[in-house]
């Protein structure tokens, strides 16, 4: 039921004619850019400058990176910068905010223009291409990697919010 495509199997291995479980898989990005499929609309699951998976950092800043030159502080070493795409391959967003700490980027916050948890989790898993890899009791859904975690919740006022952090070494 709520499930998430990760990939198309394309061959499998048998022993005897018994499945052994071991099968050949297109990741489901690539297959349905190769397809030329839509997906909620857009033209790819992917723009194409995005590489897909969930990185540590976010665009061309690493976990730890200086604040470059030319962001604008909007506070409390809160920062944006002009003319960032405001969109994360498919998602169209509504602002990207940069967060350092000791002139350090320690976390990204983004806020979709969308405030469906669902569309959401289904755009992001085909963005980072990965299934959600813990659910809260708050309705908090997280993805993580071995350097990033991002979390996907809904406040109060229903704005739902995209955190990206950098796993604790």
């Amino acid at each position: 039921e709520k499930g998430v495509v990760v990939g198309i199997t394309v061959a499998g291995r048998t022993i005897a004619g018994a499945p052994t479980g071991f099968n050949l898989f297109i990741p489901i990005v690539e297959a349905l850019q190769s397809l030329s499929i839509a997906v909620d609309g857009t033209e790819t699951p992917l723009s194409p400058d995005s590489t897909g998976g969930l990185e540590p950092g976010f665009r061309d800043l690493r976990w730890g990176d200086p604040v470059p030159t030319g962001m604008q502080s909007i506070g409390n070493e809160m920062y944006v910068r002009r003319g960032d795409s405001l969109r994360l391959g498919p998602i169209e967003l509504q602002a990207i905010v940069y967060f350092f700490e000791a002139n350090r980027l320690n976390s990204v916050g983004l806020v979709p223009a969308s405030r469906s948890i669902a569309e959401m989790e289904k755009l992001l898993s085909l963005q980072w291409q990965m299934p959600v890899t813990g659910r809260e009791g708050d309705g908090t859904l997280t993805w993580e990697t071995a350097e990033t975690r991002a979390s996907l919740s809904k406040d109060a006022a229903g704005d739902v919010h995209i955190i990206l952090l950098p796993i604790p070494k």
